[in-house]
């Protein structure tokens, strides 16, 4: 979404371009005084907040681009629980959203769990900013993929919000390897899908798309024995696991168990809030990701 335009001929000139190259439809948002006629092209939304400092990035010498920080909130009127969840974990994650490979790149997190949070607090005028605040302080930052953002929802979300309450571990850990465990397997260190440090359990997702070749497998491999000689205990969870919903329960349970915090008491109606949460989490990445990921 597009914030702060002047009405000006090079704003209108570049919204034109934008509209004209296809694709979704730009949203421009204007004060209250300004027009709010639509096209199928242009949407734009009327607002009176006092927005925090730093929320539009300036692209242009009149037109400047929502902050991501802008976009969570704002989304928050639009998408369910689940899906501003996958929303928030896509902001503060490291996978790239335009690269069908994205299994093998990282990009730089657009913000981070703590800036969410303490936006949404100078927020609290906006509509629905409880629930985006809410949201923000169960994102994990770091996730890789959108397959580990839709396990880290499924595991760590609030039993409360129909997750497993599992206490969280960090998202894509490094973690550096001893000299015996060196000599064996040629790594100095590895990254963990998700680490307990305390604990020293390490839980890996083995997806399809991330691991077909055999140079990953290999890899995957040698990380395992590398955790193992360190005596961390290493749990893999796979896409047929955790897509069966009743087997991804008790492997979660059984993380819980593991780190020193068994499972939360769920209540009767936890398991349709629980297929709701995961279903909400897909229909997000299907809808906005499914040119990228194949999903």
């Amino acid at each position: 979404m597009l914030g702060g335009c002047n009405s000006n001929s090079e704003v209108r000139s570049w919204i034109r371009s934008c509209a004209e190259g296809g694709g979704f439809p730009i949203h421009l948002l204007v004060g209250r005084r300004q027009g709010t006629r639509n096209s199928q092209k242009i949407i734009r939304h009327r607002s009176g907040l006092s927005y925090p400092r730093d929320s539009f990035v300036r692209v242009e010498s009149h037109v400047f681009i929502c902050s991501p920080e802008v976009v969570f909130v704002q989304m928050a009127t639009e998408l369910s629980f689940g899906e501003l969840l996958a929303l928030g974990y896509e902001l503060c994650g490291c996978y790239p959203l335009n690269r069908p490979d994205s299994a093998g790149c990282v990009r730089r997190p657009l913000t981070s769990p703590a800036r969410l949070v303490a936006f949404c607090a100078q927020m609290e005028k906006a509509r629905c900013a409880k629930m985006a605040r809410t949201a923000a302080r169960q994102v994990l930052a770091q996730s890789g993929s959108p397959m580990e953002t839709e396990l880290a929802i499924a595991a760590f979300t609030s039993v409360r919000r129909g997750g497993m309450g599992v206490a969280p571990g960090r998202l894509n850990a490094p973690i550096a390897l001893s000299q015996t465990a060196h000599r064996a397997t040629g790594l100095n260190r590895v990254v963990a899908d998700c680490y307990w440090r305390e604990a020293r359990f390490a839980l890996e997702y083995d997806g399809r798309e991330a691991h077909s070749s055999e140079h990953q497998r290999i890899h995957d491999s040698r990380k395992r024995d590398a955790l193992t000689l360190d005596g961390i205990e290493v749990m893999t969870i796979t896409a047929p696991q955790f897509h069966n919903v009743t087997q991804s329960i008790s492997l979660l349970d059984t993380v819980a168990r593991r780190i020193g915090k068994p499972k939360r008491k769920r209540s009767r109606g936890h398991g349709q809030r629980h297929l709701a949460l995961r279903a909400q989490a897909r229909k997000f990445h299907r809808e906005q990701l499914s040119g990228c990921f194949g999903m």
